[in-house]
């Protein structure tokens, strides 16, 4: 027995906002959800109770299901976004500060992080 899906105002909203191929791909997985609500790219939301998350490539749809009423309530839509940044030290430079002091790495580490925060 299949499950019923409920799309909630917020889930229209972000789903609205997608270009129309991203949008069947995503609507596709939502429907495959009333079959098999727990489908192998999908996660439990720690710490909440019946919250579950469904990846589809760089967005994640939002759902919660209800085993008793079997009915998965679909809450919204995210798009993951991911923030990628180096730090270029040179091997030497890195060699010399560990070398000549006797601070951890770890602590070397930070400073380098603190500093790009501090710049950006």
């Amino acid at each position: 027995m299949n499950y019923e899906l409920v799309l909630e105002h917020r889930a229209e909203k972000d789903l609205k906002k997608l270009e129309p191929t991203l949008f069947k791909l995503i609507i596709a997985e939502i429907k495959d959800l009333s079959g098999n609500p727990h489908p192998y790219n999908s996660k439990k939301i720690t710490g909440s109770k019946n919250d579950w998350r469904l990846k589809i490539g760089d967005y994640r749809v939002l759902y919660e299901i209800d085993n008793k009423n079997r009915v998965i309530k679909i809450m919204g839509l995210l798009q993951t976004v991911w923030v990628i940044f180096s730090i270029f030290i040179s091997p030497a430079a890195y060699k010399s500060e560990l070398l000549a002091s006797d601070i951890p790495r770890h602590v070397i580490r930070k400073r380098a992080f603190a500093e790009l925060g501090s710049c950006c």
